[in-house]
């Protein structure tokens, strides 16, 4: 019997140079929009392309697993952590899926996401456990 988390694979991060700077990668679109805004911004990972049929999945925490499984369920593909300066993936985060938001006619479009405000902001762990039922449940 094979574990879900045998299609997940993480980048072996020895040094600092390993981590990636998103404002020097490419984000693709395609793929970035595939995830819903409020689960990039709650786990902080973010996919940008694809490569050897592997979904690559910039992510502050490449240990959290139920994320990158909710990410590989959305996406449809196996996919394949890679450790993201957590500065630059909030700002990339943030630039997708506020972009994202302000050029679509859909009324549906994902909302605006401002992360700014959240700085500093105390945790709340009874809510992102909520949430994270929500998402095994419906997912």
């Amino acid at each position: 019997m094979t574990s879900q988390l045998d299609a997940i694979s993480k980048s072996d991060v020895k040094d600092a140079d390993s981590i990636l700077n998103m404002d020097e990668v490419r984000v693709d679109p395609k793929w970035a929009l595939r995830v819903p805004g409020n689960l990039a911004v709650r786990r902080q990972l973010l996919p940008f392309t694809i490569q050897d049929d592997r979904v690559l999945v910039a992510c502050k925490n490449v240990e959290d697993a139920q994320g990158l499984q909710a990410v590989q369920r959305y996406v449809g593909h196996p996919v394949e952590a890679k450790l993201a300066d957590a500065e630059s993936l909030e700002r990339a985060i943030e630039l997708i899926f506020l972009n994202s938001a302000l050029t679509s006619d859909n009324e549906n479009a994902p909302a605006r996401v401002n992360l700014s405000g959240q700085r500093g902001a105390a945790a709340d762990p009874e809510g992102d456990e909520i949430v994270a039922l929500g998402d095994e449940i419906f997912h």
